[in-house]
C-alpha cells in the first residue's frame, strides 16, 4: 500500500507517493510513481512540478486517489543495514509557472494570477532516510533547472531546497530557493 508522504517548508510543498521498499541488502527497488510539486518564493510566483494548476486545484491538493499528474516518474528506493530508506528520482517534467500577488497557492486556485508559461524541469531529489527512522540524521533535498514559454516570451526556472532532521528531531533548513526570471 502506498504512503503519502509531505515536506512542509517556508517555500516548498513537495508531495510523493512512496512505491514499495526494497528488502534489507536486497538490490535497490524502482517503480513509478504520481510525484509532483508546487513550490512558490510567497513573493511573485508559484512553480507547478508535474501537475497543471488546474488539477491541483480541483481537488486543493488532497487526492482522494493518485494525484491527475502530467508523467509518472522513475523512483529507485534502497533499505540500509538498519533500516532507513533511501529514495532517489531524477526526471524532466512539465512545469507551469504563474505569477500570483504573495506568491499566494490559494490565490491562483480562487482565479487569481497570470500564467506567465509552460515548459519543462529537471528534477533531481534524494532523501537518505524516507520514513525517519531515527538510525541516522536524515539529510533530504532537491535541485531543479528548467524553462516555460509564454506569450511574453522565455523564462528560466531554477530551485534549491536542501535540510536535515537530527537523530534527536531538530529540522534544519539549510537552503530554499526558487528563482525565476527572464531568459536570454
Amino acid at each position: 500500500m502506498r504512503r503519502i508522504v509531505g515536506v512542509l517548508t517556508a517555500a516548498c510543498l513537495v508531495l510523493m507517493l512512496a512505491g514499495p521498499v526494497a528488502a534489507q541488502g536486497g538490490p535497490p527497488q524502482r517503480s513509478q510513481e504520481p510525484i509532483f510539486g508546487v513550490v512558490s518564493d510567497f513573493s511573485t510566483y508559484v512553480l507547478f512540478i508535474n501537475i497543471t494548476a488546474g488539477n491541483f486545484c480541483v481537488e486543493a491538493g488532497d487526492f482522494e486517489s493518485p494525484p491527475p499528474v502530467e508523467d509518472l516518474v522513475t523512483v529507485q528506493q534502497k533499505e540500509t543495514g538498519k533500516g532507513a530508506v533511501v529514495q532517489t528520482f531524477r526526471a524532466t517534467v512539465y512545469a507551469e509557472v504563474w505569477a500570483v500577488e504573495g506568491g499566494d497557492l490559494e490565490a491562483i486556485c480562487n482565479g487569481a494570477g497570470e500564467l506567465l508559461g509552460t515548459g519543462t524541469v529537471f528534477i533531481a531529489a534524494t532523501d537518505n532516510d524516507l520514513f525517519v527512522s531515527g538510525t541516522r540524521t536524515n539529510a533530504f533535498g532537491s535541485t531543479l533547472h528548467g524553462t516555460v514559454r509564454g506569450e511574453d516570451g522565455a523564462w528560466r526556472v531554477s530551485g534549491k531546497f536542501r535540510a536535515l532532521i537530527t537523530q534527536d528531531g531538530e529540522f534544519r533548513l539549510l537552503r530554499d530557493s526558487l528563482t525565476v526570471r527572464p531568459a536570454r
